[in-house]
């Protein structure tokens, strides 16, 4: 089970931006007595779409958070992240400083999901850092 685990996974990774991902589960469990169950799951994952991956693939989120939580501690940034979630072109995200929001939309996902040491998350973070600097 968990090589088939892992293979759907390196699947999904390697095709998450390519458009829509078609997707099935069938379950059955049968008895000697004649008894039986079976469940089918069906879905279309569109890529550039966000709700059936968020239900879907939530850890990706979740490491999203943290990646750049940590990028921006890395930085020493005077502001946090205040919120994060996925839309149809990407990521967006709302940095507070005191009670000033930063927003940035449009973020790729494997900026944020590929690690906090990355240079494209980093150049996000000073890109923020710059944009608050002007308050």
């Amino acid at each position: 089970m968990p090589e088939l685990l892992a293979a759907l996974d390196a699947f999904y990774l390697e095709h998450r931006r390519c458009g829509v991902l078609d997707a099935g589960v069938e379950v059955w469990m049968s008895c000697d007595c004649g008894a039986g169950f079976r469940a089918r799951w069906l879905a279309l994952l569109d890529s550039r779409t966000t709700q059936e991956e968020d239900t879907l693939m939530p850890p990706r989120e979740d490491a999203a958070k943290a990646n750049l939580g940590q990028a921006i501690s890395d930085a020493k940034g005077d502001f946090v992240l205040a919120w994060l979630k996925r839309e149809i072109e990407g990521y967006a995200v709302g940095f507070r400083k005191g009670q000033v929001e930063h927003i940035e939309r449009g973020i790729d996902e494997a900026v944020l999901e590929d690690g906090p040491k990355t240079e494209p998350i980093r150049k996000l973070v000073r890109k923020v850092k710059s944009a608050f600097g002007e308050f």
